[in-house]
């Protein structure tokens, strides 16, 4: 159908129509008479007369703003090179952290070294009293 000769005439008579019958546009924010104001979009009746309330256009403009607008407005902003340092020093807490929880094993050497050096004199003890004995 849309590439048939008669398309756009079809649409236009459509749309011609509907354009007749469309309501005043507005945009939210302006006045719509005695001392009323369009406070949100859609359709509003005011004195038996229809009105279509619309955003404001700009609000869907989307171009980026620089860095430095965005930081008056209060936005926290991070380069890479800061969320890079970030996470190394999380990671490195990490690291001080999990070697905290495992510091028993520092324990159980000390024990084990303990252990040998008991047992290292009481062999030293009991060879000294075979060799007396012998």
């Amino acid at each position: 159908m849309a590439l048939s000769t008669k398309f756009v005439p079809i649409l236009l008579g459509m749309l011609g129509r509907n354009m007749q019958l469309a309501p005043e546009s507005l945009i939210v924010g302006e006045s719509l008479g005695d001392d009323a104001i369009a406070t949100e979009p859609g359709f509003v009746e005011v004195d038996g007369e229809t009105y279509a309330v619309n955003l404001d256009p700009t609000e869907s403009v989307t171009t980026s703003f620089d860095q430095d607008r965005i930081v008056q407005f209060g936005a926290v902003v991070s380069s890479p090179l800061a969320r890079q340092q970030e996470q190394t020093a999380e990671r490195a807490l990490r690291d001080i952290e999990l070697e905290a929880r495992q510091g028993w094993w520092q324990w159980l050497i000390l024990a084990t070294l303990g252990f040998i050096a008991a047992e290292t004199l009481l062999a030293a003890k009991d060879s000294t009293r075979q060799q007396a004995a012998a």
